[in-house]
C-alpha cells in the first residue's frame, strides 16, 4: 500500500526540536510579559493619558523650588500667597512733664557792690527796693573777688524762665569779672529754697579782674507750696 508523506511538524512529538523551539517561544513571550508588568510597578505606570507619570511628577519637582512639589493645590510655577502680617500698633511717648510756674513774689533790677573792699550781699527773699547790699543774702560780691552764691547758689543756664531755673543743675558756680557779660543769664536757689532768674545788666571791675560791682535784673518765684 503507498503511505501518503507526513508534513514537517504536523505531529511532532515532544522531545522532537520543534516542541523545543515552541516552548523557548512561550518562555520569552511569559518573560517579558512579566518586565513589562515590572517596568509599570516601578515606574509609576501610565495615567491612561499616554504620558509617564513618573516623567510628569519629575518635571513638577524641577519647576519648584527645591525640588519640592507644590502643595495645597497650587500649580507649579506660581508664588503662594503670604498674608500680611498687622502692622505693629504704634506707642505714644508722653513728653516731659514741665514744671508749672507759680507766682512771682519779687521782681527787679539791683546794683550789688562790694562796698569799698569789703563785700555785699544781696537777699533774693525780699524786695529789692529794701535789701540792695546786705550781709546773709542770698547772692554776693566776695572779698576775693567773686560773684557767687552766699546764703543761695548760682548756675549757668540758657534761659530765665521758671522751667528752666527749677531743672537747672551746676549750682555752685563762682564768677571773676572776666567771666562776666552784659545778658550773661543764670539760675539761683535762694537760702529759702525758692528758684530765681538772674541777668546780668552791667559790671564793673578793677586791675586785679575782681568784679567790684553788678548790676542785674532778677525773678523770685514762690515756692509750690507758697502759689
Amino acid at each position: 500500500p503507498l503511505v501518503a508523506p507526513v508534513a514537517p511538524g504536523a505531529g511532532a512529538r515532544p522531545g522532537t526540536p520543534s516542541a523545543r523551539l515552541i516552548g523557548a517561544l512561550a518562555a520569552i513571550l511569559v518573560v517579558g510579559v512579566l518586565a513589562a508588568v515590572l517596568a509599570i510597578v516601578l515606574g509609576g505606570g501610565d495615567d491612561g493619558s499616554g504620558r509617564d507619570t513618573a516623567a510628569v511628577t519629575a518635571a513638577a519637582q524641577v519647576s519648584t523650588p527645591g525640588g519640592v512639589p507644590p502643595a495645597g493645590g497650587e500649580s507649579a510655577g506660581t508664588t503662594p500667597s503670604v498674608s500680611p502680617s498687622a502692622s505693629p500698633r504704634s506707642i505714644s511717648t508722653p513728653s516731659p512733664t514741665r514744671a508749672v510756674e507759680p507766682r512771682i513774689l519779687y521782681s527787679g533790677r539791683v546794683t550789688l557792690s562790694d562796698a569799698g573792699g569789703s563785700g555785699g550781699s544781696f537777699d533774693a527773699d525780699t524786695p529789692s527796693n529794701s535789701m540792695a547790699v546786705l550781709d546773709g543774702g542770698d547772692f554776693k560780691i566776695t572779698t576775693s573777688g567773686y560773684f557767687t552764691g552766699d546764703g543761695g547758689s548760682l548756675a549757668p543756664t540758657s534761659a530765665v524762665d521758671y522751667p528752666t531755673c527749677h531743672a537747672a543743675s551746676g549750682f555752685g558756680l563762682a564768677l571773676r569779672a572776666a567771666d562776666l557779660r552784659a545778658g550773661l543769664q543764670l539760675c539761683g536757689n535762694t537760702s529759702e529754697e525758692r528758684t530765681v532768674g538772674i541777668t546780668v545788666d552791667g559790671f564793673q571791675g578793677d586791675e586785679r579782674g575782681r568784679p567790684t560791682s553788678v548790676t542785674f535784673s532778677y525773678t523770685t518765684w514762690a515756692r509750690p507750696d507758697e502759689s
